[in-house]
């Protein structure tokens, strides 16, 4: 029933005048104000009279509104907000002046009312707190405005400072779900801080926030958690709801009993060192891209940080099946030029590279629902257009580019792509690389390694690449111009000084800065020792098959002191290196690749030392002994050192191959483009040889200081064409009993590790082991009658004759013959060198005697 004041007197007279018996307590509900769902279906949320009138008078309480105030109610009545507008003014009996509907859209309106009426006390969010403050003449309608209040999404450092450099009121920046009566904390903003993050501040009175971890304990100072919400305010709960309410709306076990509750929130926290609390997003905002957890709104955070861009949202899109993209949406200054390529040059230098996003998309204004946040539902899908890369589009000009462009045009959902546009930043990643070089493979029938692309990132570079290090297998399935033909092959002349800068090109371990040494020892381990091409794969998968081994694939652990460390380190081409880890952690716990790698990160926040993280994963295995198979480990005396220094009573597997087989395999698998390596200048070829001679330099060193017990060589050649007395030894030698499918390595492939974490990526290790259906006894001397003369150098002959190599006869006379040939050639040049210095020294005379006769 409605009652007009100004007309109906007579029916007021007639009603009692006694004080009605009003039968309320303030836990009685004061209003349902639904909020949007995950799902889509809305919640009721149900608010107390007590919960909303704690914060009505805190509010007064802390800005002390007077009867002067001009209170501005712009916020639709469905969203929470309105709440305040409405009925703050009529506790101090300010003045209430209602927007127009649809006016809080309206930066004009909004600043020609503010002038009109003198408001003194408004709201926004702070997209639209955005919009208004590129209005135009701001400093004179606005003089009237005492308090801002800004609240519902993150305010920004940039918008804050935007908002000083036009406004002189008092800006207040809150935060609060729906869930807890408005608003829970409050900071107070200040002008000219150095500090470039703006906190939500600290509860309000008669609230408690809690910042909590996965297991309900409060985090460190700085530590993310999830925010849980105390107090009064915490809502009833959802309106015919009672499951989602039970799950939402918990036991508090801070303050237990008197029905005390928590809200668990859903959004991400961290303690400032001065008290603060720092709000990070929602967790639900924590999206996967390539089994990675991205926090979208560190991603906006970091595009709006760029000079060019006003505003910003990032979302992840899923148009293709099996595509989910990282999607940047910008809305540019005014006057300034969108441009990709420079965006995400800016980005590179400030977040890891999968929170780059692949695609850049520019728009005019970023889409608002009607209580004025962003309304990521509403943006436009990507095009399939060639994005602005900041240079002119050529087209491919042979078969080959023409192939690779039409791959990546089907990989990138774009439907032209230039000769000189590079991969990543057309939008690829790391999964659609692999996913090329898989079918790159198939067509080339060659072994070609993902980090590839990272070298030659462009159709222009990667088919010359091609051309130069694949040429005969280009020029078997395309008509182009390579460079192939006969490569010659010249002796190595490998001395101590190519030595000493190969050390110098091998990433060393970091000094620990740790502190104290971290007392006591893992459990044994075994660690299977040799360069890469040694067989140390087939080895690894022929020890997965005894029961009481967990032999694990490139683990690339002990280089580093820390995860954060190794983390750091495995970026662009080397990130495949990380992959090891986390296919352990798939095996261990049973569980996909997405799920290894948010475990995988969980440690690398902690910091987690690589002790640690060994012991977790030993502790995880239980009784079986864990086998790390890193080549890498041999090239670095430090990383040999900390597996004795970190382990009890390791054991060490040294695995040998004559050096014209690993040299010959490690050129033909193209090694020397996955080799965790600083710039290094040497060819394939000296690489490889430089590779299998310092790391048995390395291993052998190593093992001169460890119990005989303890150590077990073992000759590749023995392992291939005798694998049941290898394999019979090696478990005499290391207590273990010996079991049959240690020898057969092919039949249960699917329990080895021998597969990517992800269906379309490379395994670890010897990516031609799969091929094969059994051990090769041939693969023992397969360089012989192919290899024909010596590549190999004196001082690494002298170490592999020390193993029990010998130099094959023919190779040693043929050798000698190439000695004996390049010598008398040596001195067929010399005498002809003699006779042309004789010849123009008679030349000088002759023409120094024909200058003095005349």
């Amino acid at each position: 029933h409605c009652l007009c004041l100004d007309t109906d007197w007579s029916q007021i007279e007639q009603q009692p005048v006694e004080k009605p018996e009003v039968h309320m307590t303030p836990d009685n509900l004061a209003y349902v104000i639904y909020t949007s769902g995950s799902t889509g279906k809305p919640k009721g949320v149900m608010i107390t009279h007590r919960a909303i009138c704690n914060r009505l008078f805190g509010m007064q309480d802390q800005n002390m509104l007077v009867p002067d105030d001009v209170v501005l109610q712009k916020t639709p009545f469905s969203f929470d907000v309105s709440v305040w507008e409405f009925f703050w003014p009529l506790l101090s009996g300010a003045r209430l002046v209602l927007a127009k509907p649809g006016g809080h859209n309206d930066s004009a309106y909004l600043a020609n009312l503010i002038k009109k009426q003198q408001i003194s006390v408004l709201h926004f969010v702070p997209s639209m707190l955005a919009l208004f403050l590129d209005q135009p003449q701001l400093e004179e309608s606005c003089q009237s405005l005492r308090h801002v209040f800004c609240g519902g999404e993150t305010l920004s450092h940039e918008l804050q400072n935007k908002y000083f450099s036009r406004l002189s009121a008092q800006l207040h920046h809150l935060y609060g779900p729906t869930e807890a009566a408005v608003d829970v904390s409050y900071w107070h903003c200040k002008k000219n801080t150095e500090n470039h993050v703006v906190p939500i501040g600290r509860p309000v009175a008669n609230t408690q926030l809690h910042i909590l971890d996965g297991q309900m304990r409060p985090v460190d100072v700085g530590e993310t958690g999830e925010l849980y919400i105390g107090g009064v305010q915490v809502a009833r709960g959802y309106l015919n709801r009672p499951e989602l309410t039970a799950e939402k709306f918990i036991e508090d076990p801070f303050h237990k009993g008197a029905g005390n509750r928590l809200y668990k929130t859903g959004d991400l926290a961290r303690y400032l060192p001065d008290g603060n609390i720092e709000f990070l997003g929602r967790i639900d905002h924590q999206v996967k891209i390539r089994g990675f957890r991205v926090e979208l709104g560190e991603v906006e955070y970091s595009l709006e940080t760029y000079q060019d861009i006003k505003q910003a949202i990032a979302i992840v899109r899923k148009d293709e099946p099996d595509m989910r993209r990282l999607v940047a949406y910008c809305v540019v200054n005014a006057g300034q030029k969108f441009n990709p390529a420079k965006i995400r040059k800016h980005l590179q230098g400030k977040i890891p590279d999968y929170m780059v996003p692949s695609v850049f998309m520019e728009l005019d204004a970023i889409p608002l629902m009607p209580n004025g946040k962003a309304d990521r539902g509403a943006l436009p899908a990507p095009d399939r257009h060639r994005p602005e890369l900041g240079k002119a589009y050529v087209s491919p000009r042979d078969d080959l580019e023409i192939f690779i462009a039409e791959l990546w045009m089907e990989l990138l959902n774009l439907d032209q792509i230039g000769v000189h546009d590079r991969f990543f930043e057309l939008g690829g990643d790391s999964i659609l690389a692999a996913k090329f070089i898989v079918r790159l493979q198939r067509e080339l029938g060659e072994s070609i390694y993902v980090t590839s692309i990272f070298e030659a990132p462009s159709i222009a570079e990667y088919a010359d690449f091609l051309k130069k290090d694949y040429a005969n297998a280009v020029s078997r399935r395309f008509i182009v111009s390579t460079r192939a033909g006969h490569r010659r092959v010249e002796k190595n002349t490998i001395d101590q000084r190519d030595i000493d800068r190969m050390r110098e090109c091998v990433p060393m371990l970091p000094a620990w800065k740790g502190g104290v040494t971290e007392p006591g020892k893992n459990p044994p381990a075994l660690f299977i020792l040799g360069p890469p091409r040694s067989g140390t794969t087939l080895l690894r998968v022929m020890l997965a098959g005894h029961p009481e081994l967990f032999a694990a694939t490139e683990l690339q652990l002990l280089g580093f002191n820390t995860l954060k460390e190794r983390r750091k380190a495995f970026i662009g081409k080397f990130s495949l290196w990380l992959e090891g880890s986390i296919r352990a952690i798939m095996e261990i716990k049973h569980c996909d690749a997405d799920h290894a790698k948010m475990i995988m990160e969980s440690f690398e926040r902690q910091n987690l030392s690589i002790k640690q993280f060994f012991a977790i994963l030993q502790e995880w295995q239980g009784q079986k002994m864990l086998v790390d198979k890193s080549p890498a480990y041999a090239l670095d005396p430090g990383a040999l050192e900390k597996a004795e220094r970190d382990f009890e009573n390791p054991v060490y597997i040294h695995l040998v191959r004559h050096p014209y087989s690993m040299v010959r395999s490690f050129e033909d698998h193209h090694m020397d483009q996955v080799l965790f390596l600083h710039e290094q200048p040497f060819p394939p070829r000296k690489l490889g040889e430089l590779v299998w001679l310092i790391s048995h330099q390395n291993i052998t060193n190593f093992l001169k200081q460890v119990p005989q017990e303890r150590q077990y060589r073992l000759k590749f050649e023995d392992l291939v064409t005798n694998p049941r007395q290898s394999m019979t030894d090696l478990c005499n030698r290391l207590g273990l009993e010996f079991h049959e499918s240690i020898v057969n390595p092919y039949r249960d492939l699917d329990k080895r590790m021998t597969d990517g974490i992800y269906r379309d990526s490379h395994p670890m290790g010897d990516t031609r082991l799969l091929e094969r259906e059994a051990i090769d006894p041939k693969a023992a001397d397969g360089w012989q009658g192919v290899v024909t003369d010596n590549f190999i150098s004196d001082i690494t002959w002298e170490l592999a004759i020390a193993f029990g190599y010998e130099r094959p006869a023919s190779i040693v006379e043929a050798d000698a013959k190439v000695s004996e040939v390049q010598r008398k050639r040596s001195s067929r040049r010399q005498g002809l060198a003699g006779r042309r210095q004789r010849a123009e020294k008679r030349r000088i005379q002759n023409k120094n005697k024909k200058d003095r006769y005349e």
